[in-house]
């Protein structure tokens, strides 16, 4: 994801911020998009208050987060006030997540320590949850809208 999006965006002035729970894949992502020189890396534990690990608050316009947040342990009380918390007045989170559950899915990541940590009302039983779900988080956890797009919902035309 962030690949694609430092491509579509390398030509533009900004400021990215890269972020990740481990130093270790910031180091790798430091490798991997050395190119890109407006990029900042920093570590972020987004159940913890994000301004304690040096992030300012209400400053940024876009957080994109992609196959990250079902993995939080408390979606409505720590990991949603927290992004809140880090954008601007009218910011949008971009968030890709799985919203099926799949035994394949189980299989490659049941076993990772982090899988099933989750300890909200939103997921009684599986960390993936469906995009109405989602829907109604997002929008009782403060956030003006949610828009999605997925196999949950009718789309009308066709992306293809």
């Amino acid at each position: 994801t962030t690949h694609q999006l430092l491509k579509a965006c390398s030509s533009h002035e900004i400021s990215y911020t890269f972020s990740d729970i481990s130093p270790f894949f910031l180091e790798n992502a430091k490798d991997t998009f050395a190119q890109f020189p407006f990029i900042e890396y920093k570590v972020l534990d987004i159940e913890k208050d994000p301004e304690s690990q040096g992030f300012s608050p209400s400053s940024y316009d876009l957080i994109i987060a992609a196959n990250v947040l079902h993995s939080t342990r408390d979606l409505q009380t720590e990991t949603l006030p927290h992004i809140r918390g880090l954008l601007r007045p009218g910011g949008h989170l971009l968030l890709l997540e799985l919203t099926h559950q799949s035994r394949w899915i189980d299989l490659i990541f049941g076993v990772a320590q982090g899988w099933w940590r989750f300890s909200d009302a939103y997921r009684p039983s599986h960390p993936i949850i469906a995009a109405s779900t989602w829907k109604s988080i997002l929008l009782e956890s403060g956030f003006a809208q949610a828009e999605f797009v997925s196999p949950d919902e009718e789309i009308g035309s066709p992306l293809f």
